[in-house]
């Protein structure tokens, strides 16, 4: 079985594949579909790894990978809220 690795930037000791880092480089959340995100600056984008293996790219968020950390965090605000109103209350 052959080691699929054409997520690799470089290897130790020799030169980085400017291409491959210039594509890292330039994924973020501003770059993919995550701008329109209402979560892109709370999550911090597409997980690179999950991206790369599902899709080939950096760029492309998995879906339900994104809806799991949106219910996280929607589930964390919630439970926030819960506190914040009991500590007003008390």
């Amino acid at each position: 079985m052959t080691e699929d690795r054409r997520e690799r930037l470089g290897k130790l000791g020799e030169p980085i594949d400017p291409l491959k880092a210039s594509a890292f480089l330039e994924t973020n959340v501003l770059t993919t579909q995550c701008r329109s995100c209402w979560a892109r600056y709370l999550c911090g984008g597409p997980c690179f790894g999950d991206a790369f293996f599902s899709f080939g790219d950096y760029a492309t968020p998995h879906a339900l990978t994104c809806q799991q950390k949106k219910f996280r965090l929607q589930s964390a605000a919630y439970v926030l809220d819960k506190l914040s109103e009991k500590e007003h209350t008390s």
